[in-house]
């Protein structure tokens, strides 16, 4: 059965954000919403070991 291999990071809640593996850039425009969308988005099933292919919608407001 295939392994999942790599980087593993867990969501534990907003208050354990790793704000050093994040960059930022300032915005100083009025508030407008952003959306990002990409269909190259692929894993290993962690349960099955079978690939996952999706796709990933990021939609935010910045402030």
């Amino acid at each position: 059965m295939p392994q999942a291999e790599g980087l593993i990071l867990p969501f534990d809640g907003n208050d354990k954000i790793r704000k050093d593996y994040l960059e930022t850039i300032d915005f100083d425009g009025k508030p407008q919403l952003i959306a990002y969308s990409t269909d190259e988005f692929s894993a290993v099933c962690p349960f099955s070991g079978l690939p996952d292919i999706a796709t990933v919608v990021i939609k935010y407001i910045p402030d």
